[in-house]
């Protein structure tokens, strides 16, 4: 990952589930769950700052970098504004 408050071990990445954490940010991982549903994309919130992300059949490259830029746009936002 590029972004500053995202980890994704690639190494551990051997299905079509990504585990992935976010870090030095206000957000906790059911709160960037809401967050990207109020978007219309489901991710589910393992812990406090751990997520799951299945990647089905149908979802394409182009819906991967939008999952990927929303997800940035959210914890950039939080960078800069409180999360309430």
């Amino acid at each position: 990952s590029t972004h500053p408050n995202i980890f994704i071990d690639v190494e551990t990445v051997v299905t079509n589930i990504i585990i992935f954490q976010i870090q030095n940010t206000r957000f906790t991982a059911e709160q960037l769950v809401q967050q990207l549903l109020d978007r219309g994309i489901r991710l589910l919130a393992l812990a406090n700052n751990r997520l799951r992300a299945i990647v089905h059949q149908g979802i394409s490259r182009n819906d991967i970098y939008s999952v990927s830029d929303a997800i940035q746009s959210i914890l950039t936002q939080s960078a800069r504004t409180t999360v309430g």
